[in-house]
């Protein structure tokens, strides 16, 4: 289209998605978005979305991940309803990042990837699907603990090449054979 222009976001730029009807959510063109909150109504990807800074979900309102890989470069702040769908939520920050909010997530595929810094959960976090330690620490506690749903699964942990697992309580529900993802440095 005549005069459309690219508009590139810088990591700390806020997209809020804000109408009370239903909207579909793009990714934006490289280096996509900074921080992104999603505020009233029913929200849909529509793509895999890059968000280099945090994902808010605010109160009253709701985000379907659809079949798509989300990164997180920050925070995940969950106050609202989120739909994992059949998608993948990567943390592939490379400083210190955060599970919170006001309500528990839980996420169909968990991938963490980070060249840096943990991943601390202020809340308990659930996965129904794989749980994928690539690199990078989560910290977990008695109050805020990673649980693994029935038939959840978890991979390469422990991988000898890049630290990553779970530093603190892990639950597993179900009886299925498991290996817990829980290790130390060093």
């Amino acid at each position: 289209p005549m005069r459309f222009n690219t508009v590139s976001f810088s990591n700390t730029s806020l997209v809020e998605y804000n109408v009370t009807s239903g909207q579909t959510i793009y990714n934006l063109p490289s280096p996509g978005y900074g921080h992104l909150s999603i505020n009233n109504g029913t929200k849909s990807a529509g793509a895999n979305l890059e968000v280099r800074g945090s994902l808010e979900i605010k109160s009253g309102s709701t985000f379907n991940a659809g079949s798509y890989t989300h990164s997180i470069g920050g925070n995940w702040i969950n106050d609202g309803s989120f739909n994992a769908g059949t998608g993948t939520i990567q943390f592939n920050g490379s400083g210190a990042q955060s599970i919170s909010g006001s309500v528990s997530t839980t996420f169909n595929h968990f991938t963490i990837n980070k060249t840096a810094g943990a991943l601390t959960l202020n809340r308990t976090t659930s996965i129904s699907g794989t749980g994928t330690f690539t690199a990078g620490i989560v910290n977990s506690t008695a109050a805020n603990l990673l649980l693994f749903n029935d038939n959840a699964t978890a991979t390469g942990a422990n991988n000898g090449t890049n630290p990553s697992f779970v530093n603190g309580p892990v639950r597993k529900i179900g009886n299925d054979a498991f290996v817990f993802p829980v290790g130390k440095t060093g």
